[in-house]
């Protein structure tokens, strides 16, 4: 029977609590549509911030998300060089070939993987009769790079797979180009042709990696077979002072690695092999390692797809700052309508006391208002930052699309997000309007306090100044977009191109030739 009670007035206290705060969403919708030019001010305040902090937030985990689905990928480097002269520093994402033999056994590695980007004039499906020019994204590769990235094997995955020579991985959208509407596994054993020369038989397809990565490589011919092309003799004739971008290493460290004892090899290969010339002018190299992390942020060493901008983590700090300030500025608005507001209210507030109402029912009343004034701008919001991400393509990354809102990470952040609006707008309001004195109230002997008048007046003062800052930089920066734009640069830019000579071209007459030919042409 007693266990019976308590449920009972479990229930009751359930059912209470609910009737209240559906009561306090009444009322606070009632006193919404009462004061409509004050809830317009404030929804459009916080609607402006929410949408900037929507759309910098999504930016900020659309770049801060690239590469993080690798397996151990906090354990995966890539080699990187520094080339210093007394006059300056090249950062080169590339490395000499001879550094992976060098460092192949040390025990701080688990895996050891380089590879050489490359792209091939001309690839030929002959039997299908398909051509594709300048494949982008093919490199010459070994079966440790799969062991570094781990792809999803459609069709063909073998342990010897790319060890012999002229084998080549696709992926599944690459190997669709080659062999339109043909299945992975009839794939398997065909033949494709570099450059009308190298036949090379298709070992495996391997599926695109999903995720956001800057990975991005679509063809991986075993690296034996660069020993058929022009780069022969700089594979057999590995020289510590070429240090190409094109030849890229990776390494996969040991989880008891050390770190500082791998940065004290590479400066030991450095020193040991830096040749007399580099001596005699000052010249040296620094090898060191580059987080897999950090490929998709540090503008020196770049990503493999140069047809899209880096991702800066300065501009999206920056960013984050204008979104944070356009977001306190929506608050401070909040904070000073509704305090200014407080005489307004104040016979309600004192009504409402005399019925019995405790100051933390009224609080929880503001609190409401509050609440239910920040959903009506979130949702504002949403629908406003789908437009924004359209109008500014130009300015967001390429992929972002407004999908992203539907991720779980993306959703609690904007509840959190939402919730601390709450708190930040409407608790000091809420503890103005909820101390009001009744018997003050019903007198009309309403007073504010000095600290109270000194605070509104600091936000008051803080939201116009971060509001001109806004305006000033926005004009600036319009002066300079400006003069970027119509600067008269001392020749016509519509009439200069740039041409590219085939790779495979080493022969400097024939350079001077086509110059000659070019001298020529009266146009």
């Amino acid at each position: 029977m007693t266990t019976l009670n308590n449920d009972y007035l479990i229930y009751q206290n359930y059912n209470s609590y609910i009737i209240m705060i559906r009561n306090y969403l009444k009322i606070a919708w009632r006193n919404i549509l009462k004061n409509k030019v004050f809830s317009l001010i404030n929804i459009i305040g916080l609607t402006i911030g929410l949408s900037a902090a929507f759309v910098i937030g999504l930016m900020i985990y659309y770049d801060a998300t690239f590469d993080k689905f690798h397996k151990d990928g906090d354990r995966i480097y890539r080699v990187v060089t520094d080339l210093v002269s007394p006059e300056d520093v090249w950062s080169i994402p590339g490395v000499t070939l001879a550094m992976e033999d060098a460092i192949a056994d040390n025990s701080n590695f688990e895996t050891v993987s380089g590879f050489y980007t490359e792209r091939p004039a001309k690839v030929e499906n002959r039997e299908a009769d398909i051509k594709l020019k300048w494949p982008d994204f093919v490199i010459f590769t070994d079966p440790e790079y799969f062991d570094i990235f781990q792809y999803d094997f459609v069709s063909g995955k073998s342990a010897q797979v790319l060890s012999e020579p002229n084998q080549v991985i696709l992926t599944e959208s690459r190997a669709a180009e080659y062999f339109p509407k043909t299945s992975a596994e009839e794939i398997i054993g065909q033949t494709l042709i570099y450059n009308d020369s190298i036949n090379v038989t298709v070992a495996g397809i391997v599926k695109n990696f999903e995720e956001r990565t800057d990975i991005v490589f679509q063809e991986f011919i075993s690296k034996p077979t660069v020993l058929q092309t022009r780069l022969r003799d700089n594979f057999l004739n590995k020289n510590w002072d070429n240090t190409n971008s094109a030849s890229q290493l990776y390494v996969k460290t040991s989880e008891a690695a050390n770190l500082d004892a791998i940065q004290n090899r590479f400066d030991a290969l450095a020193k040991e092999h830096r040749s007399e010339e580099a001596k005699k002018y000052g010249d040296k190299q620094i090898f060191k390692l580059q987080p897999l992390a950090d490929i998709h942020f540090n503008e020196d060493y770049g990503i493999y797809d140069w047809s899209r901008s880096q991702a800066s983590r300065d501009l999206l700090f920056n960013l984050g700052l204008v979104a944070l300030f356009l977001l306190l500025l929506g608050c401070i608005n909040f904070i000073n309508l509704n305090t200014a507001q407080a005489t307004q209210r104040a016979k309600e507030i004192g009504i409402r006391k005399t019925l019995g109402s405790s100051r933390k029912q009224l609080i929880g009343q503001f609190m409401g208002e509050t609440f239910l004034l920040v959903i009506i701008s979130a949702i504002l919001s949403v629908t406003l930052s789908k437009w924004l991400i359209k109008v500014f393509s130009d300015f967001v990354p390429e992929d972002l699309s407004f999908d992203l809102f539907g991720t779980p990470i993306i959703i609690f952040s904007i509840a959190l997000l939402l919730i601390m609006v709450t708190f930040l707008s409407g608790f000091y309001p809420a503890l103005v309007l909820s101390r009001f004195n009744t018997v003050s109230v019903l007198k009309n002997k309403l007073g504010a306090g000095e600290k109270k008048v000194g605070l509104r007046k600091f936000l008051t003062v803080f939201q116009f100044t971060i509001a001109q800052v806004f305006i000033i930089a926005t004009l600036l920066v319009g002066k300079q977009i400006n003069y970027v734009l119509n600067k008269d640069m001392g020749f016509k830019t519509e009439y200069i191109v740039s041409v590219f000579q085939p790779r495979a071209e080493q022969e400097l007459s024939k350079k001077e030739l086509f110059s000659e030919k070019l001298n020529r042409i009266p146009q």
